[in-house]
């Protein structure tokens, strides 16, 4: 999901940091390290606190 956040989700990769969430997608922006927005992208290097402007979540549910 690439646009207008990084969302938060559970991390399920290793990685060095060993926090358990990983910022995934890209913000308007741009993503991680200069990558190119693809469905795969991932920002590893921050942990829980981490708040910024281009963070968020998504809320989503079932169409009834």
């Amino acid at each position: 999901m690439t646009g207008s956040v990084e969302e938060w989700v559970v991390r399920t990769q290793y990685h060095v940091n060993e926090y358990p969430h990983v910022l995934k997608g890209c913000y308007w922006s741009g993503c991680f390290g200069g990558a190119k927005p693809r469905c795969g992208s991932t920002n590893p290097a921050h942990g829980d606190g981490f708040r910024f402007y281009e963070t968020g979540f998504r809320c989503c549910r079932d169409v009834e």
